[in-house]
Protein backbone atom coordinates (compact mmCIF):
# COMPACT_ATOMS: atom_id res chain seq x y z
CA UNK A 1 0.00 0.00 0.00
CA UNK A 2 1.35 3.39 -0.95
CA UNK A 3 -1.03 6.11 0.18
CA UNK A 4 -1.24 9.28 -1.89
CA UNK A 5 -0.58 12.75 -0.52
CA UNK A 6 -0.05 16.17 -2.03
CA UNK A 7 1.25 18.02 1.02
CA UNK A 8 5.03 18.30 1.53
CA UNK A 9 4.58 20.16 4.81
CA UNK A 10 1.96 17.93 6.44
CA UNK A 11 2.58 16.18 9.76
CA UNK A 12 4.81 13.11 9.53
CA UNK A 13 3.01 9.81 9.01
CA UNK A 14 4.05 6.74 11.01
CA UNK A 15 4.67 3.71 8.80
CA UNK A 16 2.06 0.97 8.87
CA UNK A 17 3.79 -2.03 10.40
CA UNK A 18 1.77 -4.75 8.74
CA UNK A 19 2.14 -6.03 5.19
CA UNK A 20 2.04 -8.99 2.85
CA UNK A 21 5.34 -10.77 2.41
CA UNK A 22 5.89 -12.05 -1.08
CA UNK A 23 8.51 -14.75 -1.53
CA UNK A 24 12.01 -13.35 -1.97
CA UNK A 25 13.75 -16.61 -2.69
CA UNK A 26 13.07 -18.76 -5.74
CA UNK A 27 10.61 -21.57 -5.40
CA UNK A 28 9.69 -21.01 -1.74
CA UNK A 29 6.24 -19.66 -0.85
CA UNK A 30 6.48 -17.81 2.45
CA UNK A 31 4.41 -15.27 4.31
CA UNK A 32 5.54 -13.40 7.39
CA UNK A 33 4.83 -10.03 8.99
CA UNK A 34 6.96 -7.25 7.55
CA UNK A 35 9.70 -6.15 9.90
CA UNK A 36 11.81 -3.03 9.55
CA UNK A 37 15.56 -2.62 9.62
CA UNK A 38 16.60 -2.31 13.27
CA UNK A 39 19.78 -1.35 15.04
CA UNK A 40 21.39 -3.85 17.40
CA UNK A 41 19.31 -2.52 20.31
CA UNK A 42 16.74 -5.13 21.34
CA UNK A 43 14.37 -5.73 24.24
CA UNK A 44 15.08 -8.06 27.12
CA UNK A 45 12.89 -11.17 27.33
CA UNK A 46 9.49 -10.34 28.78
CA UNK A 47 8.97 -11.31 32.42
CA UNK A 48 5.77 -13.03 33.44
CA UNK A 49 3.14 -10.48 34.49
CA UNK A 50 -0.17 -12.29 34.67
CA UNK A 51 -3.53 -10.59 34.40
CA UNK A 52 -4.76 -9.00 37.63
CA UNK A 53 -7.22 -6.36 36.40
CA UNK A 54 -10.40 -6.20 34.37
CA UNK A 55 -9.74 -4.02 31.35
CA UNK A 56 -11.31 -5.77 28.34
CA UNK A 57 -10.38 -3.23 25.65
CA UNK A 58 -8.03 -4.06 22.81
CA UNK A 59 -4.65 -2.51 23.61
CA UNK A 60 -2.84 -0.76 20.71
CA UNK A 61 0.18 -3.07 20.65
CA UNK A 62 -2.04 -6.15 20.58
CA UNK A 63 -4.04 -4.61 17.74
CA UNK A 64 -0.81 -3.99 15.80
CA UNK A 65 0.27 -7.60 16.34
CA UNK A 66 -3.08 -8.81 15.05
CA UNK A 67 -2.95 -6.51 12.01
CA UNK A 68 0.56 -7.63 11.13
CA UNK A 69 -0.37 -11.32 11.28
CA UNK A 70 -3.66 -11.03 9.40
CA UNK A 71 -2.07 -8.91 6.67
CA UNK A 72 0.67 -11.49 6.23
CA UNK A 73 -1.77 -14.43 6.19
CA UNK A 74 -4.92 -13.23 4.36
CA UNK A 75 -8.11 -15.11 5.08
CA UNK A 76 -7.26 -15.87 8.71
CA UNK A 77 -8.89 -14.24 11.73
CA UNK A 78 -8.03 -13.34 15.29
CA UNK A 79 -9.59 -12.06 18.49
CA UNK A 80 -8.23 -10.08 21.45
CA UNK A 81 -10.47 -9.02 24.34
CA UNK A 82 -13.08 -11.12 26.09
CA UNK A 83 -15.25 -10.75 29.16
CA UNK A 84 -13.47 -10.83 32.51
CA UNK A 85 -13.43 -14.03 34.51
CA UNK A 86 -10.54 -16.22 35.50
CA UNK A 87 -6.93 -15.16 34.99
CA UNK A 88 -6.40 -14.30 31.33
CA UNK A 89 -4.55 -11.54 29.50
CA UNK A 90 -7.56 -11.48 27.16
CA UNK A 91 -9.42 -9.67 29.95
CA UNK A 92 -6.77 -6.93 29.79
CA UNK A 93 -6.71 -6.66 25.99
CA UNK A 94 -3.14 -7.92 25.73
CA UNK A 95 -3.62 -11.45 24.41
CA UNK A 96 -4.38 -12.54 20.85
CA UNK A 97 -5.90 -15.79 19.62
CA UNK A 98 -4.89 -16.31 15.98
CA UNK A 99 -7.32 -18.81 14.49
CA UNK A 100 -5.31 -21.42 12.60
CA UNK A 101 -5.74 -25.17 12.87
CA UNK A 102 -3.37 -28.11 13.14
CA UNK A 103 -3.40 -30.02 9.88
CA UNK A 104 -4.90 -27.80 7.18
CA UNK A 105 -3.14 -24.63 8.37
CA UNK A 106 -0.15 -26.09 10.11
CA UNK A 107 2.20 -24.64 7.48
CA UNK A 108 0.98 -21.11 8.26
CA UNK A 109 1.42 -21.60 11.97
CA UNK A 110 4.90 -23.07 11.67
CA UNK A 111 5.96 -20.36 9.24
CA UNK A 112 4.86 -17.61 11.62
CA UNK A 113 6.43 -19.24 14.68
CA UNK A 114 9.69 -19.76 12.83
CA UNK A 115 9.81 -16.03 12.05
CA UNK A 116 8.73 -15.01 15.56
CA UNK A 117 11.46 -17.03 17.29
CA UNK A 118 14.28 -16.75 14.75
CA UNK A 119 17.71 -15.25 15.38
CA UNK A 120 18.16 -11.82 13.78
CA UNK A 121 21.12 -10.42 11.87
CA UNK A 122 22.82 -9.36 15.10
CA UNK A 123 22.66 -12.82 16.64
CA UNK A 124 19.74 -12.02 18.97
CA UNK A 125 17.70 -15.16 19.69
CA UNK A 126 13.89 -15.04 19.49
CA UNK A 127 14.22 -11.53 18.05
CA UNK A 128 10.68 -10.71 16.92
CA UNK A 129 9.10 -12.19 20.05
CA UNK A 130 11.31 -9.88 22.11
CA UNK A 131 10.62 -6.84 19.89
CA UNK A 132 6.86 -7.38 20.21
CA UNK A 133 7.04 -8.06 23.95
CA UNK A 134 5.60 -11.60 23.76
CA UNK A 135 5.36 -13.23 27.22
CA UNK A 136 4.32 -16.69 26.09
CA UNK A 137 2.90 -18.62 23.13
CA UNK A 138 0.64 -21.70 23.28
CA UNK A 139 0.15 -23.96 20.25
CA UNK A 140 -0.72 -27.61 19.71
CA UNK A 141 -0.20 -28.94 23.27
CA UNK A 142 3.01 -26.92 23.77
CA UNK A 143 4.00 -23.58 25.32
CA UNK A 144 6.99 -21.29 24.74
CA UNK A 145 7.75 -18.88 27.60
CA UNK A 146 9.94 -15.80 27.11
CA UNK A 147 10.77 -15.86 30.81
CA UNK A 148 12.06 -19.42 30.43
CA UNK A 149 13.27 -19.20 26.83
CA UNK A 150 16.31 -21.43 27.32
CA UNK A 151 13.98 -24.41 27.88
CA UNK A 152 12.37 -24.00 24.46
CA UNK A 153 8.95 -25.49 23.78
CA UNK A 154 7.49 -27.35 26.75
CA UNK A 155 4.44 -29.62 27.09
CA UNK A 156 1.19 -27.79 27.80
CA UNK A 157 -1.57 -29.63 29.64
CA UNK A 158 -4.21 -26.94 30.06
CA UNK A 159 -7.88 -27.66 29.37
CA UNK A 160 -7.67 -26.24 25.83
CA UNK A 161 -5.05 -28.03 23.69
CA UNK A 162 -4.79 -25.00 21.33
CA UNK A 163 -5.03 -27.02 18.16
CA UNK A 164 -7.41 -24.57 16.47
CA UNK A 165 -5.58 -21.34 17.37
CA UNK A 166 -2.26 -19.89 18.53
CA UNK A 167 -2.45 -17.93 21.78
CA UNK A 168 -0.02 -14.99 22.18
CA UNK A 169 0.14 -13.06 25.46
CA UNK A 170 2.01 -9.73 25.51
CA UNK A 171 3.82 -7.80 28.20
CA UNK A 172 2.39 -4.42 29.12
CA UNK A 173 5.29 -2.74 27.28
CA UNK A 174 4.35 -4.60 24.12
CA UNK A 175 0.61 -4.06 24.57
CA UNK A 176 1.21 -0.32 24.95
CA UNK A 177 3.56 -0.10 21.93
CA UNK A 178 6.69 0.61 23.99
CA UNK A 179 8.93 -2.17 22.65
CA UNK A 180 11.35 -1.87 19.72
CA UNK A 181 8.90 -3.28 17.18
CA UNK A 182 7.22 0.11 17.54
CA UNK A 183 10.10 2.38 18.61
CA UNK A 184 13.05 0.83 16.74
CA UNK A 185 12.39 2.91 13.62
CA UNK A 186 11.10 6.46 13.78
CA UNK A 187 9.50 7.58 10.55
CA UNK A 188 12.09 5.69 8.55
CA UNK A 189 14.96 7.72 9.97
CA UNK A 190 16.72 4.79 11.64
CA UNK A 191 16.26 2.64 8.58
CA UNK A 192 19.49 2.67 6.57
CA UNK A 193 21.38 4.72 9.16
CA UNK A 194 24.16 2.18 8.69
CA UNK A 195 23.92 2.14 4.90
CA UNK A 196 26.84 3.15 2.71
CA UNK A 197 26.88 4.97 -0.63
CA UNK A 198 28.92 3.75 -3.59
CA UNK A 199 29.78 5.28 -6.96
CA UNK A 200 32.30 4.47 -9.70
CA UNK A 201 34.39 7.42 -10.96
CA UNK A 202 36.20 5.39 -13.61
CA UNK A 203 37.17 1.80 -14.26
CA UNK A 204 39.97 2.25 -11.75
CA UNK A 205 38.20 4.01 -8.88
CA UNK A 206 35.24 3.15 -6.67
CA UNK A 207 34.28 5.56 -3.86
CA UNK A 208 32.36 4.36 -0.79
CA UNK A 209 31.00 6.81 1.78
CA UNK A 210 29.20 6.28 5.07
CA UNK A 211 27.98 8.03 8.20
CA UNK A 212 30.43 7.35 10.99
CA UNK A 213 29.56 6.55 14.60
CA UNK A 214 29.58 10.23 15.61
CA UNK A 215 27.71 11.43 12.53
CA UNK A 216 30.84 12.32 10.56
CA UNK A 217 31.22 11.61 6.84
CA UNK A 218 33.76 8.89 6.09
CA UNK A 219 35.21 7.94 2.71
CA UNK A 220 36.98 4.84 1.48
CA UNK A 221 38.35 4.32 -2.03
CA UNK A 222 39.18 1.30 -4.14
CA UNK A 223 41.87 1.98 -6.73
CA UNK A 224 43.52 -1.36 -7.60
CA UNK A 225 43.13 -2.13 -3.90
CA UNK A 226 41.17 -0.89 -0.88
CA UNK A 227 42.38 2.17 0.99
CA UNK A 228 41.53 2.98 4.63
CA UNK A 229 38.67 5.15 5.84
CA UNK A 230 39.24 8.92 5.75
CA UNK A 231 37.42 11.26 8.15
CA UNK A 232 35.68 14.20 6.43
CA UNK A 233 33.81 15.72 9.39
CA UNK A 234 30.25 16.92 9.39
CA UNK A 235 27.24 16.11 11.54
CA UNK A 236 24.99 13.84 9.50
CA UNK A 237 21.71 12.36 10.67
CA UNK A 238 21.24 10.04 7.71
CA UNK A 239 23.34 7.87 5.48
CA UNK A 240 24.89 9.77 2.57
CA UNK A 241 24.07 9.51 -1.11
CA UNK A 242 26.90 10.02 -3.61
CA UNK A 243 27.37 10.32 -7.34
CA UNK A 244 30.06 11.34 -9.84
CA UNK A 245 28.82 13.98 -12.28
CA UNK A 246 30.55 16.67 -14.33
CA UNK A 247 33.99 15.62 -13.07
CA UNK A 248 32.98 16.08 -9.42
CA UNK A 249 32.03 13.78 -6.56
CA UNK A 250 28.76 15.02 -5.04
CA UNK A 251 27.57 13.91 -1.59
CA UNK A 252 24.12 14.56 -0.12
CA UNK A 253 22.80 13.80 3.38
CA UNK A 254 20.45 14.99 6.10
CA UNK A 255 22.16 17.35 8.53
CA UNK A 256 21.69 17.87 12.25
CA UNK A 257 19.07 20.53 11.48
CA UNK A 258 16.94 17.97 9.59
CA UNK A 259 17.61 19.65 6.26
CA UNK A 260 19.24 18.44 3.06
CA UNK A 261 22.96 19.26 2.88
CA UNK A 262 25.39 18.80 0.01
CA UNK A 263 29.15 18.78 -0.47
CA UNK A 264 31.26 18.61 -3.61
CA UNK A 265 34.78 17.34 -4.39
CA UNK A 266 36.67 18.74 -7.40
CA UNK A 267 39.98 17.43 -8.66
CA UNK A 268 41.26 21.01 -8.87
CA UNK A 269 40.39 22.13 -5.34
CA UNK A 270 39.42 19.09 -3.25
CA UNK A 271 36.42 19.14 -0.89
CA UNK A 272 34.31 22.27 -0.67
CA UNK A 273 32.24 23.19 2.41
CA UNK A 274 28.87 21.71 3.31
CA UNK A 275 25.99 23.73 1.92
CA UNK A 276 22.38 23.53 3.01
CA UNK A 277 19.44 23.63 0.66
CA UNK A 278 17.08 24.73 3.44
CA UNK A 279 14.69 21.87 2.64
CA UNK A 280 13.59 19.50 5.41
CA UNK A 281 13.82 15.79 4.67
CA UNK A 282 12.95 12.74 6.76
CA UNK A 283 15.36 10.05 5.49
CA UNK A 284 18.53 9.62 3.50
CA UNK A 285 18.27 11.10 -0.01
CA UNK A 286 18.63 9.23 -3.28
CA UNK A 287 20.62 10.47 -6.27
CA UNK A 288 21.19 9.55 -9.91
CA UNK A 289 23.24 11.08 -12.70
CA UNK A 290 23.18 11.08 -16.48
CA UNK A 291 26.04 12.76 -18.33
CA UNK A 292 26.47 15.94 -16.26
CA UNK A 293 22.92 16.03 -14.90
CA UNK A 294 22.03 15.18 -11.28
CA UNK A 295 18.60 14.08 -10.07
CA UNK A 296 17.78 14.12 -6.35
CA UNK A 297 14.87 12.37 -4.65
CA UNK A 298 14.02 12.83 -0.97
CA UNK A 299 11.43 11.70 1.55
CA UNK A 300 9.61 14.79 2.83
CA UNK A 301 8.37 15.31 6.41
CA UNK A 302 4.92 14.19 5.29
CA UNK A 303 6.33 10.94 3.91
CA UNK A 304 5.92 11.74 0.22
CA UNK A 305 8.75 11.73 -2.33
CA UNK A 306 10.00 14.97 -3.90
CA UNK A 307 12.36 15.44 -6.88
CA UNK A 308 14.63 18.13 -8.25
CA UNK A 309 17.38 18.25 -10.91
CA UNK A 310 20.64 20.12 -11.60
CA UNK A 311 22.57 20.79 -14.79
CA UNK A 312 25.91 22.59 -15.16
CA UNK A 313 25.68 26.37 -15.38
CA UNK A 314 22.05 26.22 -14.23
CA UNK A 315 20.36 26.55 -10.88
CA UNK A 316 18.67 23.61 -9.22
CA UNK A 317 15.13 23.12 -10.47
CA UNK A 318 12.16 23.61 -8.16
CA UNK A 319 11.02 20.68 -6.06
CA UNK A 320 8.24 18.54 -7.50
CA UNK A 321 6.14 16.47 -5.11
CA UNK A 322 5.68 12.95 -6.49
CA UNK A 323 3.10 12.07 -3.83
CA UNK A 324 2.71 8.82 -1.95
CA UNK A 325 3.68 7.92 1.59
CA UNK A 326 6.88 5.90 1.70
CA UNK A 327 8.70 4.27 4.60
CA UNK A 328 12.28 4.18 3.34
CA UNK A 329 14.85 6.39 1.69
CA UNK A 330 14.04 6.57 -2.03
CA UNK A 331 16.37 5.47 -4.83
CA UNK A 332 16.69 6.80 -8.37
CA UNK A 333 18.38 5.56 -11.55
CA UNK A 334 18.51 6.55 -15.22
CA UNK A 335 17.94 3.53 -17.45
CA UNK A 336 18.04 5.56 -20.64
CA UNK A 337 18.28 9.10 -21.94
CA UNK A 338 14.60 9.84 -21.35
CA UNK A 339 13.70 7.32 -18.64
CA UNK A 340 14.29 8.00 -14.92
CA UNK A 341 13.03 5.47 -12.36
CA UNK A 342 12.33 6.17 -8.66
CA UNK A 343 11.81 3.39 -6.09
CA UNK A 344 10.80 3.29 -2.41
CA UNK A 345 9.24 1.04 0.23
CA UNK A 346 5.50 1.56 0.75
CA UNK A 347 3.51 1.46 3.96
CA UNK A 348 2.82 -2.26 3.52
CA UNK A 349 6.52 -3.09 3.19
CA UNK A 350 6.29 -3.62 -0.57
CA UNK A 351 8.34 -2.07 -3.36
CA UNK A 352 6.89 0.82 -5.39
CA UNK A 353 8.06 2.46 -8.61
CA UNK A 354 7.42 5.76 -10.34
CA UNK A 355 9.05 6.79 -13.62
CA UNK A 356 9.66 9.91 -15.63
CA UNK A 357 9.44 8.95 -19.29
CA UNK A 358 9.84 11.56 -22.03
CA UNK A 359 9.29 14.29 -19.46
CA UNK A 360 6.09 12.91 -17.87
CA UNK A 361 5.69 11.16 -14.50
CA UNK A 362 3.75 7.89 -14.46
CA UNK A 363 2.50 7.82 -10.85
CA UNK A 364 3.26 5.04 -8.36
CA UNK A 365 2.84 1.35 -9.16
CA UNK A 366 3.46 -1.71 -7.00
CA UNK A 367 6.23 -4.24 -7.64
CA UNK A 368 5.33 -6.37 -4.61
CA UNK A 369 7.92 -8.02 -2.40
CA UNK A 370 8.83 -7.24 1.19
CA UNK A 371 11.62 -4.80 1.99
CA UNK A 372 13.33 -4.43 5.35
CA UNK A 373 15.47 -1.62 3.94
CA UNK A 374 15.27 1.04 1.31
CA UNK A 375 16.01 -0.13 -2.25
CA UNK A 376 19.23 0.45 -4.20
CA UNK A 377 19.18 0.67 -7.99
CA UNK A 378 21.71 0.72 -10.83
CA UNK A 379 21.67 0.49 -14.63
CA UNK A 380 24.13 -2.08 -15.96
CA UNK A 381 23.21 -1.51 -19.60
CA UNK A 382 20.87 0.93 -21.42
CA UNK A 383 17.29 -0.13 -20.73
CA UNK A 384 18.24 -2.39 -17.82
CA UNK A 385 17.70 -1.77 -14.09
CA UNK A 386 18.95 -3.96 -11.24
CA UNK A 387 17.29 -3.49 -7.85
CA UNK A 388 18.66 -4.67 -4.51
CA UNK A 389 16.94 -4.69 -1.10
CA UNK A 390 17.43 -6.29 2.28
CA UNK A 391 14.70 -8.89 2.37
CA UNK A 392 13.56 -11.72 4.61
CA UNK A 393 16.03 -13.15 7.12
CA UNK A 394 18.43 -10.21 6.59
CA UNK A 395 19.54 -11.46 3.16
CA UNK A 396 20.02 -9.26 0.09
CA UNK A 397 17.71 -9.99 -2.82
CA UNK A 398 17.83 -8.78 -6.42
CA UNK A 399 15.27 -8.10 -9.11
CA UNK A 400 16.07 -7.14 -12.72
CA UNK A 401 14.19 -5.46 -15.56
CA UNK A 402 16.15 -5.94 -18.77
CA UNK A 403 13.68 -3.86 -20.76
CA UNK A 404 10.87 -6.39 -21.17
CA UNK A 405 9.49 -6.46 -17.62
CA UNK A 406 10.57 -7.38 -14.12
CA UNK A 407 11.98 -10.83 -13.49
CA UNK A 408 11.65 -12.86 -10.30
CA UNK A 409 13.40 -12.08 -7.03
CA UNK A 410 16.82 -13.75 -6.68
CA UNK A 411 18.31 -14.36 -3.24
CA UNK A 412 21.98 -13.29 -2.96
CA UNK A 413 22.20 -14.52 0.62
CA UNK A 414 24.39 -13.17 3.39
CA UNK A 415 23.41 -11.71 6.78
CA UNK A 416 23.34 -7.92 6.67
CA UNK A 417 22.70 -5.19 9.23
CA UNK A 418 22.13 -2.42 6.69
CA UNK A 419 20.34 -1.96 3.44
CA UNK A 420 22.45 -2.41 0.29
CA UNK A 421 24.21 0.15 -1.85
CA UNK A 422 25.06 -0.51 -5.47
CA UNK A 423 27.15 0.91 -8.29
CA UNK A 424 28.02 -0.41 -11.73
CA UNK A 425 30.45 -0.07 -14.60
CA UNK A 426 28.18 -0.38 -17.66
CA UNK A 427 28.55 -3.72 -19.39
CA UNK A 428 31.34 -4.80 -17.04
CA UNK A 429 30.35 -5.22 -13.38
CA UNK A 430 27.83 -4.51 -10.63
CA UNK A 431 28.97 -4.04 -7.04
CA UNK A 432 26.67 -4.41 -4.03
CA UNK A 433 27.89 -3.32 -0.59
CA UNK A 434 26.38 -3.62 2.88
CA UNK A 435 27.62 -3.29 6.44
CA UNK A 436 28.10 -6.30 8.69
CA UNK A 437 27.78 -6.76 12.44
CA UNK A 438 31.31 -5.53 13.10
CA UNK A 439 30.81 -2.36 11.05
CA UNK A 440 32.92 -3.60 8.15
CA UNK A 441 31.90 -3.86 4.51
CA UNK A 442 30.40 -6.85 2.76
CA UNK A 443 30.93 -6.79 -1.02
CA UNK A 444 29.38 -8.96 -3.73
CA UNK A 445 30.39 -8.33 -7.35
CA UNK A 446 28.70 -9.43 -10.56
CA UNK A 447 31.23 -9.78 -13.38
CA UNK A 448 29.91 -9.96 -16.93
CA UNK A 449 30.29 -13.48 -18.27
CA UNK A 450 31.28 -14.87 -14.86
CA UNK A 451 28.48 -14.18 -12.39
CA UNK A 452 28.50 -13.25 -8.71
CA UNK A 453 31.65 -13.61 -6.63
CA UNK A 454 29.74 -14.19 -3.39
CA UNK A 455 30.00 -12.02 -0.28
CA UNK A 456 33.51 -10.94 0.67
CA UNK A 457 34.58 -9.00 3.76
CA UNK A 458 36.31 -5.70 2.96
Amino acid sequence: MLRQTRSIGAAAAFAVLAGLLVALSPGVARAEPVDALYTDQIDAYADYDGADTCSPSDKPGTVALKQAILAAYPGTTGSISRACGGQSEHSEGRALDWMVSVGSQNDLAEDFLRWLLAEDAYGNDHAMARRFGIMYVIWNHEVWRAYDAAEGWQPYSGPNPHTDHIHLSMSWDGALRETTWFTGTELGMRMDQARVAATWRSRNRLDVLRRGPSGQLQQRTWADGWQGWVELGGGLTSSPAAVWAGGSLWVFARGADGKLHQRRWRSSSGWGPWQTTGVEISAAPGVASQNKRIDLVVRTPSGSVAHRAWKPKREWSSWRDLGGVVTSPPAAVWRGRDHLDVFARGTNGGLYQQSKIDGSWTGWSSLGGSLSSGPAATSFNPGRVDLFVRGASATVVQRTDSGSGWGSWVNLGGRHVSGPATASLPGTRIDVLTRNRGGGLNQNTYLYGTGWTGWLLR
